[in-house]
């Protein structure tokens, strides 16, 4: 038996109301702060490659919190999760 129209058009549909599941700063990995504090890192200046390696010890998880606490994220806006 084959997919009748209406059965996809409403799957697309539903695709597409789906609400994006977002998460505060708390619920961020490891890997997704890691991440932030990379970026946190170039927002203003130029770095060296081995700043990002270094990004964790040199930005502190109260520093990014105070940046970027008020945020909602999704796993879209991070490299590391992109599709998840």
């Amino acid at each position: 038996m084959g997919v009748r129209s209406g059965d996809t058009l409403r799957h697309i549909v539903g695709m597409f109301n789906q609400k994006e599941q977002t998460m505060s700063f708390n619920e961020l990995t490891e890997e997704q702060k890691l991440e932030l504090k990379q970026n946190f890192l170039t927002k203003d200046h130029d770095v060296s490659y081995g700043e990002l390696a270094d990004a964790d010890e040199l930005v502190s998880d109260k520093e990014l919190e105070a940046e970027y606490g008020h945020v909602e994220f999704s796993n879209d806006d991070f490299c590391c999760t992109a599709g998840r």
